[in-house]
């Protein structure tokens, strides 16, 4: 993906980005926390965003595929069917 700004080529950002950035700030919320408790909050919340991102960089690989359930006349052996 990929924007074009003022003739310059921008790569948008992905939602694993986003959630690494997360990520990020959290680990350093918790560098900075003194409370031990605060601390491992913030470490936990930073694993969970890079967990997220994990996932999402997965799950941007598949491809959704939407196929309409047959109606109940298309079953085999129903009413409708000669």
């Amino acid at each position: 993906m990929h924007l074009i700004i003022l003739g310059v080529r921008v790569a948008r950002m992905t939602p694993a980005d986003r959630y690494r950035i997360r990520a990020a700030e959290f680990t350093a919320m918790a560098r900075g926390e003194t409370d031990p408790v605060l601390h491992g909050e913030y470490a936990r919340m930073a694993q969970g965003y890079l967990r997220l991102a994990i996932l999402a960089d997965r799950n941007s690989h598949n491809d959704i595929v939407y196929e309409t359930p047959l109606s109940p006349d298309d079953l085999p052996g129903s009413a409708g069917e000669t």
